[in-house]
């Protein structure tokens, strides 16, 4: 005597296997993801992480590309494009702060943003897209991580130092200095606005509001983007940045993660 089986209706006796718009079929299962979340690879489920190192823990084989997050404190997801690769991946691409992602300027196109006033982060990724050279830092302030919302123009307590570095004809960052970083607002008469790490010259730490001329650093490798015109336009990728007027019109990218 034969005996079929019943069918087991995932759906319902395990509730958390798709997140998502569940069918159930004899034997098996179909997942449809709701709006603004993230299909998993590896089987039929539906996520949307708070950043895109969060995406990356759940869907370890994810690549670079546009995902959907949630940041802690933002009231809608957005995209982003996550670098899912460099440097063990799950980079969050800011390339400018305050602006949400327009899909007529992907990344890493002149104009490409994401707001990631609200994303959790101890490291920061610097690119310079001409050359795909990289280096990224990491703090020893164990207080971290940091937002860029809740960090605009006070000090940053703590040095950075390079982690991970991907640079050209066997260049090095240099480690003659400890490294500060500068989360600027582009307000009132700041020159400067943007994520900035810089070396840290005579105990002298830089301010968004150039209160002590940036230390009058001349000597130590910045990485930055572009001011807002002026004497501080220009980017900076492990050179001196104090003279934006010397600096090449290049694209450098921002991640945070």
């Amino acid at each position: 005597m034969l005996y079929q089986l019943a069918d087991v209706n995932e759906c319902t006796t395990n509730p958390d296997i798709c997140n998502g718009e569940c069918t159930n079929y004899n034997g098996s299962y179909t997942c449809k993801c709701r709006d603004k979340s993230n299909t998993m690879s590896q089987a039929p489920h539906c996520i949307q992480a708070t950043t895109c190192l969060a995406t990356k823990r759940a869907m370890p084989n994810a690549i670079d590309g546009l995902y959907w997050i949630k940041p802690p404190n933002n009231s809608d997801a957005l995209q982003a494009y996550c670098d899912m690769t460099s440097y063990g991946g799950g980079w969050t691409m800011c390339y400018t702060v305050k602006t949400q992602y327009d899909e007529k300027k992907p990344y890493p196109q002149k104009g490409y943003g994401t707001d990631c006033n609200n994303i959790p982060f101890k490291d920061v990724i610097y690119i310079l897209e001409r050359t795909k050279e990289s280096v990224y830092f990491t703090n020893d302030n164990k207080n971290l991580p940091l937002t860029l919302a809740t960090s605009y123009d006070i000090p940053i307590n703590g040095t950075w130092y390079p982690a991970g570095q991907t640079l050209n004809d066997n260049r090095t960052v240099s480690t003659e200095y400890d490294f500060q970083m500068m989360i600027c607002d582009k307000q009132d008469n700041h020159p400067f606005e943007g994520v900035m790490v810089s070396g840290i010259v005579n105990n002298c730490y830089k301010y968004c509001d150039n209160r002590n001329h940036w230390c009058r650093d001349k000597m130590s490798v910045y990485f930055r983007t572009g001011g807002e015109g002026g004497k501080y336009d220009g980017v900076a990728f492990n050179t001196n940045g104090y003279i934006g007027k010397e600096l090449p019109k290049d694209i450098i990218s921002v991640g945070l993660r």
